[in-house]
């Protein structure tokens, strides 16, 4: 699981057994302080529900938006393209992108209530009949490439029925793209673009504009879009374990928090002590993490005092117990297999070289017992 806040930093880095609604809102009470979860108030996931968004209610009272990330189902879209920018996901990417914009003449009154999952408008009959379009890549062909042609990415989407309809555009235009098969959903494109247009998912993609135009300008700029940023940071991670197969929960856990400390360090390298040029974060953290931790006075005053006194017990670490007691059960699993047990006579393959003799005569075979 991973969150990042405002200005992109990696605030939980945590390994999960399950990606419910439970189990997130219980790693986050778990994880972040009362106070940390009092200042959220917009959040951005990958599938928002009214469950989720009750249950992120109780842990962060002054919650105002959940919405559903803008890119993901570009993301989605290019697996059927074995996760290559195609022309109709660049299209699409383009039409998403609309719901990240901002016009600084509206409010986000102007975009109706936020949704919180229970309480969306139905479908008009236009809605309906673009809908039919999508399913069908039915929309005439001249109509769909002008409403194409006329879409603006840094204009939002001021009514629903502007997105379905660029979506039933683009599924017309791109139709040779829409009838593959995504092979994370196995679902065709077009279908998912279908699912997305619906009164739920649309109204959830709404919120992002609604989010968009409550922030204040000047926190604009460092908002990632959508869950992108938590996308990469997830390839770092498996850049980072592709060469691990196994290993135990706490040492994963250790591993998570390094890298966690890692992604700070040079964030807030960055952030309050910025470069006159752009540098990468290898670069970055390797110049704030060589700084030393102590002076050398301190250091010798450490010398001093083991040279007089005992030597220190061994750190009681916090995850150093649960490493052992994880350690313990899995010895404990390996012995209950019948090929651990000392009592298993080891089995061997019958050959004639291995057939007992049943007399002193030598040849093929191995020695038995000669009876007195």
């Amino acid at each position: 699981m991973t969150v990042r806040g405002r200005t992109n930093a990696v605030v939980v880095l945590e390994p999960l057994a399950a990606d419910d609604s439970e189990t997130c809102v219980r790693v986050l009470a778990e994880t972040l302080p009362a106070q940390a979860l009092a200042q959220v108030q917009f959040v951005r996931v990958d599938n928002p529900s009214q469950k989720f968004w009750e249950q992120l209610r109780v842990i962060c009272p002054n919650l105002q938006v959940l919405a559903l990330d803008p890119v993901h189902l570009a993301m989605t879209y290019e697996f059927a393209s074995s996760r290559k920018r195609t022309p109709g996901s660049s299209m699409l990417r383009r039409i998403l992108q609309k719901f990240t914009a901002v016009e600084s003449a509206h409010t986000a009154e102007q975009w109706g209530r936020v949704f919180t999952g229970s309480d969306g408008r139905v479908l008009s009959r236009e809605e309906e009949m673009l809908r039919n379009h999508i399913e069908n890549r039915s929309m005439r062909l001249r109509d769909a490439e002008h409403i194409l042609a006329q879409i603006n990415s840094e204009i939002p989407f001021f009514v629903r029925v502007d997105f379905i309809r660029a979506i039933a555009a683009l599924c017309a235009v791109y139709s040779h793209e829409v009838i593959r098969v995504a092979p994370g959903p196995n679902r065709q494109v077009y279908k998912l673009l279908h699912s997305a247009t619906a009164v739920n998912r649309a109204e959830w993609y709404f919120n992002n504009t609604r989010l968009q135009h409550m922030l204040e300008a000047r926190r604009l700029p460092l908002l990632p879009t959508g869950t992108t940023s938590n996308e990469s940071l997830r390839r770092e991670i498996n850049v980072w374990f592709r060469e691990t197969f196994k290993l135990h929960q706490t040492s994963l856990r250790l591993k998570l928090q390094v890298l966690k400390l890692a992604k700070n360090l040079s964030h807030n390298s960055a952030l309050y002590r910025p470069t006159t040029r752009q540098m990468k974060h290898a670069e970055l953290l390797a110049r704030a993490s060589a700084r030393p931790l102590w002076s050398y006075v301190e250091w010798q005053n450490w010398c001093r005092e083991l040279a007089h006194d005992k030597m220190p017990d061994k750190a009681d670490l916090p995850l150093y117990r649960e490493r052992k007691r994880q350690q313990a059960v899995v010895k404990k699993a390996a012995c209950k297999k019948p090929a651990a047990s000392p009592q298993t006579r080891k089995k061997v393959h019958r050959t004639p070289h291995t057939l007992k003799r049943k007399d002193t005569l030598r040849r093929a075979g191995a020695r038995g017992h000669m009876r007195p």
